[in-house]
């Protein structure tokens, strides 16, 4: 069954509990408020085909898949202060990454409904390498590991000025290492 069948559930059950702020409470930091979110987002894009959506949910963010064709990700938690900016570096560096990377990367397109900050971008059918099998990755190994090996090599030996600003602030956050 469906992501979204189980955050609708959970809306539904949550109609039973005692009390408006606990049930608010729990929309908020179990449901993450998934219902408004996905209204926000069908008012903001009502052309698309809304009868084919799938909901995932990964690291700090819940996606809606869209009729397998498009991917709108907001953030589960929202926070105002910090969602324009995270979502704007992540988008530089994809744009600068999709210049050199030898395999596809999709654009991002950012926009705001309503008081949420998404992202969009187009669907690619395929599974996530964590979901095979060990003995299915062993047995492709070779190929697998030529295809991670071009891309760490082309994006190692890539010169990204645009980026400049970011990886001055991430070699500022990393403990200096020490020499053996």
């Amino acid at each position: 069954m469906s992501m979204l069948f189980w955050f609708s559930l959970g809306d539904f059950l949550v109609r039973f509990v005692p009390g408006r702020k606990n049930r608010s409470s729990l929309r908020r930091t179990q449901l993450y408020d998934f219902r408004k979110k996905l209204n926000s987002l069908k008012r903001a894009m009502p052309d698309l085909n809304w009868k084919n959506i799938r909901m995932v949910k990964g690291g700090q963010n819940i996606g809606f898949i869209v009729d397998n064709k498009q991917v709108f990700k907001v953030k589960r938690k929202y926070d105002d202060t910090l969602a324009d900016a995270r979502i704007c570096r992540e988008k530089r560096m994809t744009d600068a990454f999709a210049r050199v990377c030898p395999v596809p990367i999709t654009k991002i397109t950012p926009f705001k409904s309503d008081e949420y900050q998404y992202f969009g971008y187009e669907f690619i059918e395929g599974k996530n390498l964590v979901h095979y099998p060990l003995r299915e990755i062993e047995k492709h190994r070779e190929k697998l590991g030529a295809q991670m090996a071009e891309i760490i090599y082309a994006v190692y030996n890539a010169d990204f000025p645009e980026l400049d600003d970011l990886i001055t602030l991430i070699g500022s956050e990393t403990a200096p290492h020490s020499e053996l």
